[in-house]
């Protein structure tokens, strides 16, 4: 059986009708980070603990325990602005799903 076609979306190409974990990195010195991941291949990055730049240097916040909301996100099929984290340095994380 052949896979699903792709259709070209205006970010690139993705499944149609597939969900993206979107993450928004906005930076104290102005640097700008946009990540788009269709959500199979996010669930293996969260699997390997590769999305682990939540995490701060004094251990407030557990790199662990947001990546567990982002996987539960998805398994309720959830949509829109997730976590919205502020640094005290005044950098800016913001996870979505869409």
């Amino acid at each position: 059986m052949a896979s699903a076609p792709r259709k070209k979306s205006r970010d690139g190409l993705v499944r149609e009708g597939e969900k993206l974990l979107i993450i928004k990195i906005f930076t104290h010195t102005g640097d700008k980070v946009e990540v788009k991941l269709p959500m199979e291949f996010a669930k293996m990055m969260i699997e390997g603990n590769v999305l682990d730049f939540f995490e701060d240097s004094e251990g407030s916040i557990s790199s662990e325990k947001a990546t567990e909301l982002i996987a539960q996100a998805f398994d309720y099929n959830l949509s829109g602005e997730i976590i919205s984290l502020e640094r005290h340095n005044k950098d800016l994380i913001k996870v979505y799903l869409d």
